[in-house]
């Protein structure tokens, strides 16, 4: 599978995630999109891939909207 689907993939399976935006440049690209939603990724691999970004998520801190006070976000 492509990166760009296993990634859109693995964003579908968080429990915190209900919508995915993803970008396109050209048709086959949103349909390549919309096939990720389709793929069925086991527990051991999202649980790897979920490991693979603690270190970012731990220097980006719990509010990910750069604009949102940190008051106001659900990720305490």
């Amino acid at each position: 599978q492509p990166m760009a689907s296993v990634s859109l993939a693995w964003l579908l399976h968080q429990p915190a995630v209900v919508s995915v935006l993803a970008g396109a440049r050209s048709p086959e690209q949103i349909r390549q999109n919309a096939r990720a939603a389709e793929i069925k990724l086991s527990p051991h691999v999202v649980q790897a891939l979920s490991a693979a970004t603690e270190e970012v998520k731990r220097c980006l801190g719990t509010n990910l909207d750069l604009w949102q006070p940190a008051s106001q976000s659900r990720m305490r």
